[in-house]
Formats: C-alpha cells, structure tokens, sequence
C-alpha cells in the first residue's frame, strides 16, 4: 500500500469537508439570523430554499372566539361549505433586510381550512372582515401549492 497516497487522499477529503463546512457557515452569517437547532434542521430538511418573512404564532380557536365580520367573510368564502378548522395567527415581528423586527403591536389574522363537495381550501381573513389570501381550492388528497 502506498501511504504517500492514501495520505494524500485523507487530506483532500479533509480538505473538501473543511471548505464545505466554510461556505456553509458563511450562507448562515449572510442571513444574519440564528435560529434554533430543531428549526433550523426542520426548514433545512423541508425547504432549503424558503426564506423566512415573519415570525408568527398560529393557535386553533373556536368560532365563537373570532370577531364577527371574520366569521362572517369566512363563511361567505366558504360558500356552502364547511369550516373544518379555523387557527388565530399572531405576528410579533416580521424580517427586515434579515434582522428580525418587533411589531409595536401584534397583528393578528385567522386562517381557516375549508371544505365542499370533493374539494378543500383555506382563506386567510383580518379582525376586520378582509380576505388577505384565497379561498384556494384543491381537490381533496391533493398536495398544496
């Protein structure tokens, strides 16, 4: 066996692993955003690619638990349909040129997940009764967007 060679193999194999690691920690010093270990490895594992826009806390409530113009938006863009599951999404900072900013005051939205016939869909409604996302439909068993 030729040491010289394995030698040599050893160190560019450290070498590769070391520059690796090197741009890796320098794509996360870009972001400028450390997040938890688990986090970190979640969205790395499920999304390489996302970028991360706000902070946000979501929290299943019951429909008496919403103001009334949301319940009644919800409910026209369900159309018929049935309101499966409706979540109160509180957002206490948002990104900023990759700093994490502070809201003065939360905002608060309420995601609801729908369902009609063989179809689901999900609408995203303010306090105030405005649909800011949906009603997006899908057929039922399908992946969404």
């Amino acid at each position: 066996m030729n040491w010289n060679r394995v030698t040599i193999s050893v160190a560019m194999v450290i070498l590769a692993v070391a520059a690796t690691t090197a741009q890796a920690q320098r794509k996360t010093k870009k972001r400028g955003v450390k997040l938890p270990p688990a986090v970190a490895a979640a969205l790395k594992a499920n999304c390489a690619d996302c970028t991360i826009a706000k902070v946000t806390r979501e929290t299943p409530i019951d429909l008496n638990e919403m103001p009334g113009p949301t319940l009644e938006a919800i409910r026209k863009a369900a159309n018929g349909g049935k309101i499966i599951l409706v979540e109160k999404e509180e957002t206490r900072a948002e990104l900023k040129a990759g700093k994490i900013t502070k809201l003065d005051s939360p905002k608060y939205a309420y995601e609801a997940d729908l369902a009609k016939g063989n179809k689901v869909g999900e609408v995203v409604v303010t306090a105030e009764g405005q649909i800011t996302e949906g009603p997006k439909w899908r057929k039922k068993g399908s992946k969404e967007d």
